[in-house]
């Protein structure tokens, strides 16, 4: 849903030319920033939680990512104004603890929604990369679109050695 509004906003821009396309990496680079925020969060409740050396393993592969790429990703954001307060955090996080609060498969819910948050990613990524009015966020949008895609390929994988059913 989030991701149908952003879009809907990127349309509807009545713009000029120059500041259209500040507008929309603005508003790409707020949603990069997002899901890789939520990713984060699921990431360290998956650690706190998990007691399998592989699924470990996987995710502090996915967090080095995350943070050796994080300079990056604040270049791009440098001099954009993106709209993210601290209350942004605090809402991806209340979210994920209400989604896993009545389960006692906490493990399980928290794997499905690192892989939709992966799957989520890399849509997004791939609509950044189709869209050239975007093309200064190509680089480092297809390396990351790469990295996602292995990451969920070892997810995957992870699952279906640990028997683990993928929703």
């Amino acid at each position: 849903m989030r991701l149908l509004v952003l879009l809907g906003c990127i349309f509807c821009l009545g713009c000029s030319g120059e500041s259209k396309k500040n507008i929309k990496e603005s508003i790409a680079l707020e949603e990069i920033v997002y899901q890789r925020t939520e990713g984060l969060i699921i990431l360290d409740k998956l650690l706190t939680y998990s007691d399998y050396e592989n699924a470990n393993m996987i995710c502090e592969k996915i967090k080095n990512f995350y943070s050796s790429s994080q300079p990056n990703l604040v270049g791009l954001c440098k001099d954009k104004e993106l709209h993210l307060p601290l209350a942004s955090y605090e809402t991806i996080d209340q979210d994920i603890e209400s989604f896993i609060q009545d389960s006692s498969s906490q493990y399980d819910l928290l794997l499905d929604r690192l892989l939709s948050n992966l799957n989520q990613q890399k849509t997004f990524y791939m609509q950044i990369l189709e869209d050239r009015d975007l093309a200064d966020l190509h680089y480092y949008t297809l390396d990351s679109y790469l990295q996602v895609v292995c990451f969920m390929d070892d997810m995957k994988y992870l699952l279906q050695k640990t028997s683990y059913t993928a929703r």
